[in-house]
């Protein structure tokens, strides 16, 4: 089994205005300390419906950009429509507005190229999180997020993930981010958002135009590895050793160099800056050369490493 020996600070340096530092979040809809108490955006206190956006966090870590907000679900379950809680990100010039159902929404100061819908219909228990990009002047469907990417209470506290190579970005580029939600998928406008926008209406009944969003700028510096080798010949009772640069859910395993799978050593949950190691009798394997894999989400990493009886 994993056996953690010790744990790295956190990258910390913040940017005046961004509560949280830069930092991995584990997507669990729990709020970690490194969040702050002090919302990016906020629009509690503000529009009707009792705040169904509230409050944005946004933070990244070189790889991933990570949103925290609140989600609000379907208002009224007995009216049979959807509800819609909506991220729209500007990456670049360029862009198309979005609304899939009365057209009434608009943009502007912003149009984004970059689209996170959830639907919620409690009265069919219909639920979904899709991702949909601008392209060729039309939104392109790129999939629903799963269980890695988001997670979501409801009512409560929401988390969502999407790799900065999806988005074309990386440290330094400035973005910018609204949330806003649609009481109601046949109604023309928008009951609240964050950052807060005065069109928004009581049951979205009025159409709306977001002119006010976050901006936010990535910090992260982007590592090429999960994981930096820091052992990799077993003598005797030295034990592999590694050092994990990105939190995540791992699976654990080793290869012949003919890339034929031997064993899987672990499933587990590993946090950034958390040192991994392995002992002999944990590998249980002959003298010879093999490969380590480390599989994060889309992404893994090789390492060879030598056992030495």
């Amino acid at each position: 089994m994993k056996k953690v020996i010790a744990t790295l600070s956190l990258i910390t340096f913040c940017v005046l205005g961004f509560s949280a530092p830069v930092f991995t979040p584990k997507i669990d809809g729990n709020k970690e300390a490194e969040w702050g108490n002090t919302p990016d955006a906020t629009s509690e206190g503000e529009g009707f419906d009792n705040d169904p956006c509230k409050y944005l966090y946004v933070t990244d870590d070189g790889y991933y950009l990570y949103i925290l907000y609140w989600y609000q679900g379907d208002q009224n379950a007995s009216d049979g429509a959807s509800a819609h809680s909506i991220i729209a990100i500007d990456t670049k010039e360029g862009g198309g507005n979005y609304d899939p159902w009365q057209n009434q929404t608009k943009f502007s100061n912003i149009l984004p190229d970059f689209i996170i819908s959830s639907y919620h219909n409690s009265q069919n228990g219909l639920r979904d999180i899709q991702l949909r990009k601008w392209e060729n002047n039309s939104w392109k469907f790129l999939g629903s997020l799963g269980e890695d990417e988001h997670y979501e209470n409801i009512p409560g506290i929401a988390e969502l993930r999407i790799p900065l190579s999806t988005l074309g970005i990386g440290k330094g580029k400035e973005i910018k981010i609204v949330h806003y939600y649609r009481y109601n998928e046949n109604n023309p406008g928008i009951s609240d958002s964050t950052p807060y926008n005065s069109s928004a209406s009581p049951q979205s009944t009025s159409p709306a135009t977001l002119t006010n969003f976050l901006k936010y700028t990535i910090r992260g510096e982007a590592r090429i590895n999960n994981v930096e080798t820091l052992r990799n010949v077993i003598k005797g009772n030295e034990k592999l050793l590694f050092l994990i640069n990105y939190s995540g859910n791992y699976e654990i395993s080793i290869y012949s160099l003919k890339g034929i799978k031997i064993k899987t050593i672990t499933n587990t949950y590993l946090i950034q800056g958390q040192y991994y190691e392995l002992s002999p009798e944990e590998i249980g394997l002959n003298s010879g050369v093999y490969i380590l894999r480390f599989k994060r989400g889309d992404t893994d990493n090789k390492v060879k490493f030598i056992i030495v009886r």
